[in-house]
């Protein structure tokens, strides 16, 4: 690797010290079940928290920051597998001490359990908890009779149990907590024990329960959407029906090789855009056939794309269309707002440009956009409007079965390469914290490649820097690929 790159790589790497951030507002199509989003209500009605919070993402958890008030505040962490949350658990920090596998697949068990100790309907801790598991001690109270006093007495007072001490006896790890009473409270987990498959059946033994009755929260609407935009010719708003379009839908095949073979044999390759204005003879079909399986709604010139399935990274996007004697010229729509310091999408989305400067945000707000879309429309001919010829340095980082390292000669050129391969496929991508940091401008991206059909998807983390100037200099992904 030459010194470039590696000087290159190692900047790079140093921005992924920052954690992308961002806040979420869960709904009950982002859960792998119903049982699950059951679980997220009445653990939000018991500590009477927000619906929307601060997060953060990774490859394989969200991270969500719950506050009661300034002193008192909890981390939850969803697992998620396919864009949807499998599993719930509130993170006990003093507990992330411990290295081997068996004893943190005892501790997943424990902040599980303790996540259900702290939900309204006991229904969830009772069916949860399992002695030959894990041992609890309260008194002269055991096990079941333990756990049952103890969550009555929680619930009394809508208090919560804190761990303040852990210690490993042989095969046990030992954790030790402030009971109710003032005393101490003390469980002990068999590490020697399969515990990761036997929370397993656990979770499907809990799915083919009665679900308990959580009383209503507030609406759990990811995003507030903002009125219509005002156009200079109003026209209603016209449904594209693409539920039953009039070619036949063609599921996208799997190429013969796999994304780590087609990047290592083709990153080196410089790429551009199709140009496709005067190919296009009826854009409203183009579309409806670029996304056979989303909603496509016209407003006058203004289109919008959404996917039909509820997704934890979101997926609109809305464009305008001009036609002119030369074919279609495509942008993004100028629908977004600009309140004080926070940009609102069409979709309603929000990011905060507080941390910018006023000159960094008179350059930055009119990238944004374009910047999501483009993301967005990986996998379809649409991207080849939207693409920004963005000729940034860029490292690449393949992780999963196979890993490696590599500098395509851009980032456009990336974006393409990936768009070659994977067209007909979906593509899901949000942006977290925008910061000022030494003079420039950094966030993280966060895309989500998935093939419509099969349970085949690819994660990425984007590390982006700009200049005071808002051009990009530096740009790291890591790529996880997931071959299916």
């Amino acid at each position: 690797m030459s010194n470039k790159i590696n000087k290159n790589f190692l900047l790079l790497w140093m921005l992924m010290i920052g954690v992308g951030s961002g806040a979420v507002e869960f709904t009950a199509h982002q859960f792998s079940s119903e049982h699950q989003f059951a679980l997220y209500r009445s653990w939000l009605a018991y500590g009477k928290y927000s619906t929307q919070v601060p997060t953060r993402f990774f490859p394989t958890c969200i991270e969500a920051d719950f506050s009661q008030d300034a002193e008192n505040s909890t981390v939850v962490k969803y697992q998620w597998q396919h864009r949807k949350i499998t599993s719930q658990q509130e993170v006990v920090p003093l507990l992330h001490q411990v290295t081997s596998s068996s004893t943190k697949d005892a501790v997943n068990y424990f902040e599980e359990w303790l996540y259900r100790l702290h939900s309204q309907d006991s229904l969830f801790v009772l069916r949860f908890y399992h002695p030959e598991i894990m041992q609890v001690q309260w008194d002269f109270l055991t096990n079941d009779a333990a756990v049952s006093s103890l969550r009555k007495t929680l619930s009394d007072s809508h208090s919560r149990l804190h761990i303040y001490d852990f210690s490993l006896d042989a095969s046990w790890l030992v954790l030790r907590g402030n009971a109710p009473d003032g005393g101490e409270i003390t469980f002990r987990i068999d590490t020697s024990l399969p515990i990761a498959p036997m929370v397993q059946k656990m979770h499907q033994d809990e799915e083919q329960s009665i679900h308990p009755a959580v009383r209503p929260l507030p609406s759990t609407r990811r995003f507030r959407r903002p009125a219509a935009p005002t156009l200079p010719k109003p026209v209603p708003a016209e449904t594209v029906d693409v539920s039953a379009p009039t070619h036949q839908e063609i599921t996208p095949s799997l190429p013969a090789r796999g994304l780590f073979e087609y990047i290592s044999s083709t990153y080196k390759q410089e790429r551009f855009r199709e140009l496709l204005h005067n190919k296009i003879p009826d854009f409203e079909k183009f579309l409806q056939e670029d996304f056979p399986r989303a909603t496509i709604t016209r407003n006058g010139a203004i289109y919008t794309i959404s996917p039909q399935d509820s997704t934890l990274i979101p997926g609109d996007i809305a464009i305008e269309v001009n036609r002119r004697k030369d074919g279609y010229f495509v942008h993004p729509a100028s629908t977004y707002s600009m309140e004080g310091s926070t940009f609102t999408l069409p979709s309603g989305e929000t990011f905060s440009l507080a941390a910018l400067t006023p000159y960094q945000q008179t350059l930055f707000r009119p990238l944004l956009a374009r910047f999501i879309y483009q993301h967005r429309a990986i996998g379809s001919r649409l991207f080849n409007f939207l693409l920004e010829q963005n000729n940034s340095p860029v490292t690449l980082v393949v992780r999963g079965a196979q890993e490696g390292l590599f500098q395509p000669p851009s980032y456009a050129s990336l974006l393409l390469m990936l768009n070659s391969y994977l067209q007909g496929w979906r593509s899901y991508y949000t942006i977290g914290d925008i910061r000022c940091i030494d003079g420039g401008i950094e966030f993280r991206g966060f895309l989500t490649l998935m093939h419509p059909e099969k349970k085949i998807e690819h994660n990425a983390e984007i590390y982006y820097r700009m200049n005071n100037d808002c051009k990009v200099t530096l740009i790291l992904m890591t790529l996880h690929i997931n071959e299916g």
